[in-house]
């Protein structure tokens, strides 16, 4: 769950256990530090990652995207359970999950299994849950908070073609 997220390049240097923490630029920087440490050394744990829940979301661009879906597919999304938007299928929706993991709270997660693929090599994030939660009734004047779920699953295999494979294309080599 990540909550008021800013990128480290963007926060004060801390020190951890009297030692300097070394310069981070990427918020999925932080997201894989603290994921690791939270799932141990195995490598199958640290693999095994599932969800990435972007919490009271409050980067414009971000909402201000959901709100162009929101306009796309008709009508405003509500409370749990939300929305569902597809990315890695050929879907009707897909066009608009693509859109949400283009926005900077999307992209941040697909940078954190793109820059760790040794950790999460056959990942992919194939869809994004999107809904807004009620501010508390001691801030009723609050817009509701904007959430979204990304789910992460394995990169399924690739279908295996029955046709038989034509030659391999000869490449021509131009050298100078």
């Amino acid at each position: 769950m990540i909550i008021n997220s800013r990128s480290p390049a963007n926060t004060p240097k801390v020190q951890h256990l009297g030692y300097p923490v070394p310069p981070l630029k990427q918020l999925s920087d932080d997201i894989f530090l603290n994921w690791i440490r939270l799932a141990g050394p195995d490598r199958n744990r640290i693999a095994g990652l599932k969800y990435v829940f972007r919490c009271n979301v409050a980067n414009d661009d971000t909402k201000n995207i959901v709100v162009d879906v929101e306009s796309r597919i008709g009508h405003s999304i509500g409370d749990w359970p939300g929305e569902v938007f597809q990315i890695t299928d050929t879907d009707v929706n897909q066009r608009d999950g693509l859109a949400i993991l283009g926005t900077p709270n999307g992209a941040g997660v697909a940078y954190l299994l793109f820059q760790h693929k040794e950790y999460f090599p056959k990942k992919t994030i194939s869809k994004v849950r999107v809904w807004r939660t009620p501010p508390p009734p001691s801030e009723p004047g609050e817009e509701p908070s904007l959430q979204l779920l990304f789910y992460i699953e394995d990169i399924p295999p690739a279908p295996s073609s029955s046709a038989p494979s034509s030659p391999p294309r000869r490449r021509r080599c131009w050298c100078f």
